[in-house]
C-alpha cells in the first residue's frame, strides 16, 4: 500500500508539474498576445490621430487660403477705389508742373 500510495503521490506531482507548466506557457502566451494587440491598438491610434491632425490641418490650410483671397480681393478692390478717386487730382497735378516748367523755364 506505501508503495502505490509513493507511485499516486509522484503520478499527483508529475501531473501537478505538467498542469504548471502548461498554465505557465499559456499564461506567457497570453501575455505575449496582450502585448502585440496593445501594441496594434496603439499604433492604430497613433494613425488614427496623424489622419485626424492633417485632415484638420487641410481644413484650416483651406479656411486660410479663403481668408487670403478675400482680403487680397478687399486691398485689390480699395487700391482702385483710391485710384479711381486720385486720378483726377493727379492729372490736375500735372498740368499744373506742367505749367509751372513751362512758365519757368519756357518751351525751348
Amino acid at each position: 500500500m506505501a508503495k502505490n500510495l509513493t507511485e499516486e503521490i509522484r503520478a499527483s506531482e508529475e501531473q501537478a508539474q505538467k498542469i504548471l507548466l502548461e498554465a505557465k506557457t499559456k499564461a506567457s502566451q497570453i501575455i505575449s498576445e496582450a502585448r502585440t494587440e496593445s501594441e496594434q491598438a496603439v499604433k492604430s491610434f497613433r494613425q488614427q490621430m496623424h489622419r485626424s491632425f492633417r485632415d484638420e490641418l487641410v481644413s484650416i490650410e483651406k479656411e486660410a487660403e479663403k481668408e487670403v483671397e478675400e482680403a487680397l480681393r478687399e486691398g485689390q478692390n480699395k487700391a482702385e477705389s483710391l485710384i479711381e478717386k486720385y486720378k483726377s487730382k493727379v492729372d490736375e497735378v500735372a498740368a499744373w508742373i506742367a505749367g509751372e516748367v513751362m512758365t519757368r523755364y519756357g518751351s525751348n
